[in-house]
């Protein structure tokens, strides 16, 4: 048995260097998720070198038990839809440990998300972390320093970081944390105390749980609404309460946006989805988006009762709040999705072929999934790397609007929606995954 093997053209194939490049002939090494060879490469030979040198050091190091910790650091530096999928995760961790301080380490503007949130001491917000879109690698640089010598300081005693990425791993380890959990799926496994058990096939949520499951986390619900304060509520209603209709009149939720364009169906649809919903009398609707994504793609005519347009004017503090009064989210694989599913309200997704949609849906009961399967995905791309988009392109408006009239009730809007064309429609995953994690 060699290194190579021809195949029936005759073309040679990298088989075993292939496997060694994914650390998969080595167990201590994790199966890589560097599309990049070379990147591959690079992080093995650094974890061979860091397990040498660690190695000794791990024969005299003693086991820890739980009690031991009074205090932990919560790490997810990511977006929203990624924390929001980790809320049972840590909210299951209170619970375990209800004596211990825990405190949540999220991104800036992440962090009023969790102000109000039970069993969490203190959300600490970071600036210019690695995975914002919008700062430079100086301050970046600048930023994990600082963020070291804070946490530095305040002595916690375990480190978990979800997400399982390098920068946060040298993060708990600058940081002098004596105990570090998290997974090693991009390297600097040697600097962890202790590597979960990374699977591409479980769903993120499922996969954030996996990791606590060494202190006998359980949790008690998949669905993790976020809780705000009576102030919130009463700010966000002395702002937007005189726009928004009486909630005799179904109030609908549209986001057509999405971090990366390879999520995003064509806006053209968006006005044409809306276009229709507002002729046919839903109800009320309310376009959502940031400033930057208004500026980006303005979706013109949006005005009178019938069409609210808050983009620019929400605080995501205040999408909690708006979600709980409303009966539809629609909206791309983004943030707002995560979070309208949270909330529990029914939500209509529709699903690009960049990530698996197996792994990444939003999670809820009331979850209507729509999906074009195309041979390309997943790609993994910020833009379609073929051009046709076709994932998202092929998804028709009469498609989402069958859709919206499941979520509604077929009952109550029969003229919603007819017929469909060739994307995959998934009844729901989500209920099945739940259904799944209690049984």
């Amino acid at each position: 048995m060699g290194f190579f093997k021809k195949d029936h053209a005759g073309s040679v194939m990298i088989i075993e260097s292939e496997r060694l490049f994914r650390g998969e002939m080595l167990g201590i090494f994790p199966r890589y998720v560097f599309k990049s060879r070379w990147k591959r490469w690079v992080m093995m030979l650094l974890d061979l070198g860091g397990y040498i040198l660690v190695f000794p050091f791990s024969l005299f190091r003693k086991k820890v038990s739980s009690d031991c910790f009074r205090r932990i650091l919560v790490i997810r530096l990511d977006h929203i839809g990624d924390v929001t999928m980790t809320k049972p995760a840590l909210e299951a961790l209170c619970r375990a440990f209800p004596t211990s301080e825990i405190d949540l380490l999220v991104s800036h503007e992440i962090k009023p998300l969790f102000e109000d949130s039970r069993g969490i001491r203190q959300v600490i917000g970071m600036d210019d972390h690695w995975f914002s879109r919008q700062s430079n690698l100086g301050k970046r640089v600048r930023s994990f320093i600082r963020a070291a010598s804070m946490i530095r300081k305040k002595n916690y005693d375990l480190a978990i970081d979800f997400r399982g990425d390098l920068r946060n791993i040298l993060l708990m380890f600058s940081s002098g944390i004596p105990y570090r959990l998290g997974y090693a799926e991009t390297g600097g496994g040697f600097l962890l105390t202790e590597k979960g058990n990374y699977s591409r096939d479980l769903h993120q949520m499922g996969l954030n749980l996996r990791l606590l499951e060494r202190f006998g986390v359980n949790p008690n619900s998949m669905e993790s609404p976020y809780t705000y304060s009576q102030e919130k509520k009463e700010r966000f209603w002395r702002s937007f309460g005189s726009v928004l209709e009486p909630k005799e009149k179904l109030r609908i939720v549209i986001h057509p946006y999405a971090g990366y364009p390879s999520k995003e169906w064509p806006h053209e649809n968006y006005e044409t989805l809306i276009d229709r919903m507002v002729g046919e009398g839903v109800g009320q609707v309310v376009v959502i988006g940031s400033e930057r994504d208004k500026m980006r793609y303005p979706l013109h005519g949006f005005n009178g009762k019938a069409i609210v347009d808050l983009r620019g004017k929400t605080r995501l503090e205040d999408l909690p709040i708006l979600f709980d009064h409303c009966d539809l989210f629609i909206g791309n694989d983004s943030g707002p999705s995560h979070l309208a599913a949270a909330q529990g309200i029914p939500c209509v997704c529709l699903f690009s072929g960049t990530n698996p949609w197996q792994a990444w849906h939003p999670v809820s009961r009331k979850l209507y999934l729509l999906s074009h399967t195309v041979s390309c995905s997943p790609c993994e791309e910020k833009t379609c790397p073929l051009g046709h988009h076709d994932c998202m392109n092929k998804m028709t408006v009469d498609e989402v609007v069958e859709k919206v009239r499941l979520a509604l009730g077929s009952k109550d809007h029969p003229s919603m929606g007819s017929g469909a064309s060739g994307s995959q429609s998934r009844a729901n995953p989500a209920k099945e995954y739940l259904s799944s994690r209690e049984a």
